[in-house]
């Protein structure tokens, strides 16, 4: 059912109608019978309260395609996983460990010391300074 009442402010009539119409005591009438001013009742729950119209949500129409979508059979698990589990593999996502993954991290073996790095290239300047003989200049040995 529906329900109307006035609510303007100084409103004498509380009442709710099961009809819209003219609020009697809130319109204003000539001495003649017409409607000066007319105040209409407005729509309201069981309980009085205004009533909140929503706004209906527009679905797509179906399709063809949309029915046979949702005819055809669905993946089952271990099909996921194995999709899943290929996708990851083709984009090569790296695990990236942190204090809450359980791994314990491993050092890297290809990453030198601070000071071994150094050591080599040393060594090499050694090798490069005492081998050459004093009548060979720089971009000679160099050529070698």
């Amino acid at each position: 059912m529906r329900f109307w009442k006035c609510l303007e402010a100084d409103c004498q009539d509380g009442e709710t109608y099961f009809h819209k119409g003219l609020c009697r005591s809130c319109t204003e009438y000539s001495e003649t019978g017409e409607v000066l001013n007319a105040v209409s009742r407005i729509r309201v729950t069981q309980s009085g309260t205004p009533y909140e119209t929503y706004e209906a949500r527009q679905t797509p129409s179906l399709t063809k395609r949309d029915f046979v979508d949702a005819r055809r059979r669905k993946m089952t698990n271990k099909e996921r996983a194995y999709i899943t589990e290929m996708y990851e593999q083709a984009h090569n996502i790296p695990h990236v460990h942190d204090e809450h993954c359980g791994h314990e991290i491993e050092p890297n073996q290809e990453l030198l010391e601070i000071g071994e790095s150094l050591t080599v290239v040393e060594d090499s300047f050694n090798n490069l300074v005492s081998t050459p003989t004093e009548s060979m200049t720089f971009a000679e040995s160099e050529e070698e």
